[in-house]
């Protein structure tokens, strides 16, 4: 059984979704590739390496994202989701530390680490902080008041974006905001 399931949402990426499935390839996870291209992707529709397991689908157009990510978020069945960008990754090792966070906090929605940009320097890929180092973020907080307060004062939603979620959760916003325009 998968621990958690990731979410990939791509639009004319489609070369780039292997590296995922590659970077997952024998973990407990679930991939659903949600994908937004004109065409279908021609590796095929799912599958499997060791533990991981992964399920394609698409539906065609730049104005589909909200659409892609409700439907993705009905077809988890696992406890916890996080949504990955198609270029990049979230470590395993904070998946299940996010995991073992949430199983040990319940009133915690998500949780996970810092969010970062890759950057190529020297022939070599590094880690680059998104935001000022000066301006930490943490939701860790007791009263969810004060968590709530902090995530929207902060105005750093890509830090919430890639965490760790409760799918009951998560897909409770997926289906609200299927429909925005």
């Amino acid at each position: 059984m998968a621990l958690a399931t990731a979410i990939i949402l791509s639009i004319n990426k489609q070369s780039e979704l292997r590296r995922q499935l590659f970077y997952y390839a024998n973990k407990p996870v679930h991939l659903i590739l949600a994908d937004g291209s004109s065409d279908d992707w021609t590796s095929g529709h799912g599958g499997s390496i060791g533990e991981m397991t992964w399920e394609y689908f698409r539906i065609s157009g730049p104005k589909t994202y909200l659409k892609r990510l409700a439907e993705a978020s009905r077809r988890v069945q696992t406890e916890y989701v996080f949504l990955v960008d198609h270029e990049e990754c979230i470590l395993w090792s904070g998946v299940k530390a996010a995991v073992a966070f949430l199983r040990d906090n319940k009133d915690h929605s998500c949780a996970g680490g810092r969010a970062d940009t890759t950057q190529l320097s020297r022939r070599r890929i590094s880690l680059v902080p998104h935001y000022n180092t000066k301006n930490k973020f943490c939701l860790l907080e007791e009263s969810a008041l004060v968590r709530f307060l902090a995530a929207f004062q902060s105005k750093r939603t890509r830090d919430l974006t890639y965490q760790v979620k409760r799918s009951s959760d998560f897909r409770l916003f997926a289906e609200t905001v299927e429909n925005v325009n």
